[in-house]
């Protein structure tokens, strides 16, 4: 749990270090997760050890969010848009819309992991 609450750190840690700015997010949540989506398959792919974790992780969060949606999501096609948007959007605003959605969610698993080892 120690190791996936620094990993998951990181992705926000780099997000939060980027300037406040108005939130860049799509009105359809699917393509707003889409675009995480891209933007965490591009960290997975960096050459930093942490950068990379967290971008698998973060990767299949929003694969899962995609999916469950929609499980017959072509996931190509859907990244090759998001791809697109990463190259015309702000990606510091992307970055920090993330980064910041993925912290909330690393802040309640590790809640979750603390009240149920306070049971053990």
């Amino acid at each position: 749990m120690r190791l996936a609450g620094t990993l998951m750190g990181a992705l926000a840690c780099m997000a939060l270090a980027l300037p406040a700015a108005a939130q860049d997010k799509p009105a359809d949540p699917q393509e707003a997760d889409a675009v995480c989506l891209a933007f965490t398959a591009l960290l997975a792919g960096q050459s930093d050890e942490k950068l990379q974790a967290a971008g698998t992780m973060g990767t299949l969060y929003y694969i899962g969010k995609l999916k469950a949606r929609d499980p017959d999501i072509d996931l190509t096609a859907t990244m090759r848009g998001s791809v697109e948007a990463l190259k015309t959007g702000n990606r510091e605003m992307i970055a920090k819309r993330c980064g910041m959605e993925f912290q909330q969610v690393g802040d309640e698993l590790r809640q979750a992991g603390a009240a149920l080892k306070s049971e053990d």
